[in-house]
């Protein structure tokens, strides 16, 4: 499964998340890493990451407003990325 979304804990509303992101493709664009999974590289729905020196995002949807996204330099790799975030549900 290309992200799952485990809740480690409660506290009051706010939830504390796990957020895991399987990838298998990978593409370096400026300083930036930007990885996707076998959907979103085909052009659909998919699992998304991009970690760069001021900034990192994590997504599902679609990657079409990542600028200078070129589908020929994709690299396949298979990636694993964990990400920790509070969550308010109130």
């Amino acid at each position: 499964m290309p992200q799952t979304k485990k809740v480690l804990r409660w506290l009051g509303t706010v939830a504390e998340e796990e957020l895991t992101y399987e990838t298998n493709w990978v593409q370096v664009i400026g300083e930036a890493i930007v990885r996707c999974d076998h959907n979103a590289k085909g052009g659909g729905y998919g699992s998304w990451t991009m970690v760069a020196p001021q900034r990192s995002a994590y997504w599902s949807g679609l990657g079409s407003h990542i600028q200078n996204l070129d589908p020929e330099n994709w690299i396949r790799e298979d990636h694993v990325q964990t990400v920790y975030s509070e969550s308010d549900y109130s």
